[in-house]
């Protein structure tokens, strides 16, 4: 057998392995689909796709500094791989690292700068450091290019609420809450903001669609 036709066998095993990965994947069969990605990559250490994917399925398994150096190999491998770098970034962020996280953050922009989960991302990074107003351009940039993105808009409307920006804030919580009804974090902000503005009866309502619980004080309310 000549080197082309056994280039060409193996390409063809990876596809079948890689199949059989995916929708295993897919099922949340994520022992299996684990195994075959590193069944892949003992064939092919560079197989950038396999890496992406086992990444992804380390997150899940929240094997995060994993994940990790899978994703840092990716971007030297292929520097324009994309969201190789905002996923890079995402676990930064998970592992502690707010700095390195925003870089990916950034660089992942700067090679798909309509990407909305990386500036969704780089807006809590943003809002970590206490720049809310930032954190703010980067949120609605991600709805610009995807309206309905959940975090983007619950940040929006959370941020809008420290802001003490009641009434934009409460904008973005109806839409969100037009658009995932039965989300309980955003019943839950909801419900908080609704008590600011002295809408008692729907706030109680919403705290209490969010499974939490509220403590009255002679002056105050705390959410606990």
């Amino acid at each position: 057998m000549n080197l082309i036709n056994k280039m060409g066998e193996e390409d063809q095993t990876i596809r079948n392995i890689f199949t059989l990965a995916f929708q295993n994947h897919k099922k949340n069969n994520l022992e299996k689909a684990e195994s075959l990605y590193k069944k892949i990559l003992k064939i092919n250490p560079k197989h950038v796709d396999s890496m992406f994917y086992l990444a992804g399925l380390l997150v899940q398994r929240k094997k995060f500094l994993e994940a990790n150096l899978l994703f840092q190999k990716i971007v030297k491998i292929n520097p324009k791989y994309k969201t190789a770098h905002n996923n890079l970034g995402a676990t930064y962020m998970m592992l502690g690292d707010l700095q390195k996280a925003k870089d990916y953050f950034e660089k992942e922009i700067k090679i798909q700068p309509n990407y909305a989960e990386a500036h969704s991302n780089l807006g809590t990074i943003l809002s970590k450091e206490g720049q809310y107003e930032k954190a703010l351009d980067s949120y609605k940039k991600a709805i610009q290019f995807n309206p309905n993105h959940l975090n983007a808009n619950i940040n929006i409307a959370n941020t809008l609420l420290i802001l003490s920006r009641l009434f934009e804030s409460k904008k973005y919580f109806e839409k969100v809450i037009n658009l995932y009804p039965n989300n309980t974090e955003v019943a839950q902000g909801y419900g908080k903001l609704l008590l600011k503005i002295n809408q008692h009866n729907e706030g109680l309502k919403y705290i209490k669609k969010g499974t939490k619980f509220i403590r009255f004080t002679e002056k105050n309310y705390k959410i606990i």
